[in-house]
């Protein structure tokens, strides 16, 4: 069996569109790359762009239908963060299957 391949797979999530809060690090990197292996189209949020750089080709290299999709954003600065993003989201992708808020950082 291959490592991709030891967890439950869900049709149903197959070119579901997911928008994602701190996805670079910890369980929101977890939730980017089993969402990704789904056939999910992931777009995630974050601050910290080596690490989302990083986690987007790993993903890439695993084979995944849909190339997961980064942008820097604060999700703390709603006009100059948040608003730009989701515009430039939806204009891609009119419809959002789902939300997923997920962004936390213990040293702000």
């Amino acid at each position: 069996m291959a490592e991709n391949q030891k967890f439950a797979t869900y049709p149903s999530l197959a070119d579901r569109v997911v928008v994602l809060t701190g996805g670079a690090m910890g369980i929101g990197a977890c939730m980017v790359e089993q969402l990704a292996l789904q056939g999910s189209r992931v777009i995630f949020l974050d601050i910290v762009d080596g690490a989302a750089r990083n986690l987007v080709q790993k993903v890439t290299d695993l084979g995944v239908p849909h190339t997961p999709i980064f942008y820097h954003c604060d999700v703390t600065d709603i006009e100059g963060g948040i608003k730009p993003i989701a515009a430039k989201i939806l204009a891609c992708y009119p419809i959002i299957d789902a939300v997923i808020n997920n962004a936390a950082h213990n040293l702000r």
